[in-house]
């Protein structure tokens, strides 16, 4: 096996488990991903309304509304109809949304700090530098074969 390919067989393999691993650790340890999407985004604003946030957060309005009603069972949010406009339903987080939000943050803050703790700055530039050029690589090669060049 050469170094290209051990590279890339790493890569595609972390990447994996990471992905996967992380989702788990999500569920055990903090908040599933799509409410941590929708905590950060309501953290942001002191009060939104709910088709801004399904633009912002880039999901569809059918599925959020799905997604807030579990968060609003849960206490993390507060939804209401704007009293001028009742069609119109406004969110924001809740005390208990924003205590969730604070765990998210600081079990992110953990992660961060574990992962990269053997690596020096140099490292940790150098590591990002590389994948850059490896995301501009991966980023080419599939315009090119939407292109339907080889």
């Amino acid at each position: 096996m050469t170094g290209h390919d051990e590279l890339i067989k790493e890569l595609f393999s972390f990447s994996s488990e990471l992905h996967q691993k992380t989702v788990q650790a999500h569920q055990a340890h903090s908040t599933f991903i799509g409410r941590g999407k929708i905590l950060c985004l309501l953290a942001k604003h002191d009060y939104i309304y709910q088709n801004q946030l399904a633009k912002f957060a880039k999901i569809k309005p059918g599925s959020l509304t799905q997604i807030l009603e579990k968060m609003e069972t849960d206490h993390l949010i507060i939804r209401k109809r704007d009293q001028r406009d009742r069609r119109l339903i406004y969110v924001k987080l809740s005390h208990e949304g924003k205590k969730q939000l604070a765990r998210n943050e600081q079990y992110h803050r953990e992660f961060q700090e574990f992962m990269t703790a053997p690596l020096s700055e140099a490292e940790i530039e150098q590591f990002i530098s590389t994948l850059k050029i490896l995301r501009g690589r991966f980023n080419e090669y599939i315009k090119q074969k939407e292109m339907g060049k080889k």
